[in-house]
């Protein structure tokens, strides 16, 4: 798995570049996403080698999206197939900032499997990227392009009944929540606004390695 969380977040980073003309493990760019309404970047690689379309989303990198962070009052939550999702609220911020690429972003993934049929979806982000990814995965299940998530330092992104619909629809295997050490970002959108995370954490202790990841268990607390 280790090996596994340093692959997405080479493809997490490489989202920050503004182009990218040499991808990690030798992928390609796909597609590349610039929303200046809400700046909101991202690239779709495709990794011949390993048969994956990999949609990575960036992360906080300048003062608007330091705008979005803090939009964080709750709302109702709305976008591209998410259906029948009792109650469930997210970061009015990150919502704004995923709705507006979604349909370029899954429009984009469903070309490529057209033509490279067999490939699998994955979704990874750092930062308010991971929350990102958090929000595109479900809106990639509800499409059915069954996507597999890892997200790294990703902020809380709902409240319970999202976290919990998370869980459901990427159990263990198909979503992995990375944070490091003693990263503030994970935290800090507060549980006391009524946030809460999606279960399965991974907490990569100093040094970061194989040996010093561990998984965590059980969800997490309402309050803090």
């Amino acid at each position: 798995l280790f090996q596994k969380f340093v692959r997405y977040t080479r493809f997490s980073a490489a989202s920050y570049a503004d182009s990218c003309p040499n991808p990690p493990y030798r992928a390609t760019v796909a597609n590349f996403f610039n929303v200046a309404s809400t700046d909101t970047q991202g690239y779709l690689f495709r990794d011949d080698a390993a048969k994956e379309l990999i949609l990575a989303l960036r992360g906080t990198s300048d003062i608007q999206d330091f705008i979005i962070d803090f939009t964080s009052k709750l709302t109702a939550y709305n976008s591209v197939g998410v259906s029948g999702c009792d109650g469930c609220q997210v970061h009015t911020g990150f919502l704004e900032a995923w709705n507006s690429v979604s349909s370029e972003a899954i429009a984009a993934t469903n070309t490529q499997l057209t033509s490279h049929s067999g490939y699998a979806p994955r979704a990874t982000g750092h930062s308010l990227g991971g929350s990102l990814a958090s929000l595109a995965s479900a809106s990639l299940m509800g499409v059915g392009l069954n996507p597999t998530t890892y997200t790294f330092g990703q902020a809380r992104t709902g409240n319970p009944a999202y976290a919990n619909m998370i869980d459901r629809i990427l159990p263990f295997g198909k979503m992995f929540r990375v944070t490091h050490s003693n990263d503030g970002v994970p935290q800090m959108v507060p549980t006391s606004d009524g946030y809460r995370h999606h279960s399965t954490e991974f907490w990569e202790n100093d040094p970061a390695g194989a040996s010093t990841t561990v998984q965590c268990s059980g969800q997490e607390p309402l309050v803090s």
